[in-house]
């Protein structure tokens, strides 16, 4: 009897660890599908995380490609800049020094128009000096005709004095033209001839041929003034203008006069 007390007693403590263990495989059995499906979720996650990861890379590697090619692009164009960029340098050095032969070209030929313009000036004044006859024989000229041979002998005599005496412009008085109008006149039986006569106003005075000779010498320009040309033109067209308002009608005698003279000095 005490060994059936034993067997069973044995049986329920059998009985009831594999009851435990039942529960314990249960239990265990529980936490494997948790954790499959937790391995299967983050195995899902991961093939997630690879293809994104792919992406990121195949577009990080064509950007890098468009990168790559904009660089190779900015590197062409810095290189065509830089020779851009020194050519630009030869053509304006070549430029600069094409603009200092220029301003000296021009230096010279502003040289040279000025003393064109002052030997212009100084022969009209000489012209007007020599051709000077006052406004009182205006109506006279168209009277009477000239008389050619002593007018072309007497222009001779007073240009080789003019010449002469070309320093001591000042102290010229035309002293032959008064005496070869006293000859024409005798000449001419008492008529006065039109072209040769003196007066006090016939000539342009020595200090005014003088002072606009001075300016003509002080007028110094440079090559930015390039304006001041056309104000001394036109200022010596103001200061001529008023000569010629008050003989305009005898100065249109006295050219063809001039002319004629030239024609019968060199005839005789």
């Amino acid at each position: 009897m005490p060994l059936i007390v034993n067997v069973l007693e044995s049986l329920d403590l059998a009985l009831i660890e594999n009851q435990q263990l039942q529960v314990d495989l249960e239990l265990c059995k529980d936490d494997n599908e948790q954790l499959v499906q937790a391995f299967e979720k983050e195995k899902q996650h991961k093939k997630k995380i690879e293809q994104r990861l792919f992406e990121y890379e195949f577009a990080t590697e064509e950007e890098k490609q468009h990168f790559q090619q904009r660089i190779d692009s900015l590197a062409n164009i810095v290189k065509m800049l830089e020779l851009k960029a020194k050519n630009s340098s030869d053509h304006s050095s070549r430029l600069e020094e094409k603009e200092n032969e220029i301003k000296k070209e021009y230096s010279k030929l502003h040289e040279k128009y000025n003393e064109l313009r002052r030997n212009h000036f100084d022969v009209m004044e000489r012209v007007k000096i020599i051709l000077g006859i006052d406004g009182d024989n205006k109506d006279l000229s168209l009277k009477e005709a000239p008389n050619f041979s002593n007018l072309a002998n007497m222009f001779r005599t007073n240009l080789q004095k003019f010449v002469s005496t070309e320093d001591n412009m000042e102290n010229y008085d035309l002293s032959g033209m008064s005496t070869t109008n006293q000859r024409v006149d005798d000449d001419d039986d008492g008529v006065g001839h039109p072209y040769i006569h003196q007066s006090n106003h016939s000539f342009v005075t020595s200090d005014s041929a003088s002072n606009r000779q001075d300016r003509w010498i002080e007028t110094e320009m440079s090559y930015d003034d390039t304006t001041t040309i056309i104000e001394d033109v036109e200022e010596l067209q103001k200061d001529n203008s008023k000569d010629k308002n008050n003989r305009d009608q005898s100065l249109s005698g006295i050219f063809m006069d001039l002319k004629f003279s030239l024609i019968f000095s060199f005839i005789f």
